[in-house]
């Protein structure tokens, strides 16, 4: 009920958790929730050049032989990474 527009939904069960997989206007998302339903983290894939220029500075010096393929922005305890 939380993503009623959700296509290509896939869940799965690790430890206790549920993750469901699915898109939503054509980006990746995906959401956790504990074994009473609770939502625990919820995160959607965005672009690249939407990161802060601190973090792809960061990124590119900690990691300077890497390249970033996916970005997601995730909410977990009322925090966004």
């Amino acid at each position: 009920t939380e993503f009623p527009n959700a296509k290509d939904v896939e869940w799965t069960l690790k430890e206790g958790k549920y993750k469901v997989k699915f898109e939503l206007n054509d980006l990746d998302n995906f959401a956790k929730y504990d074994s009473d339903g609770k939502m625990i983290a919820k995160g959607q894939q965005i672009k690249q050049a939407d990161l802060p220029p601190a973090v792809t500075a960061a990124v590119k010096t900690a990691y300077a032989n890497k390249e970033i393929d996916d970005v997601y922005k995730v909410e977990k305890e009322g925090v966004t990474q």
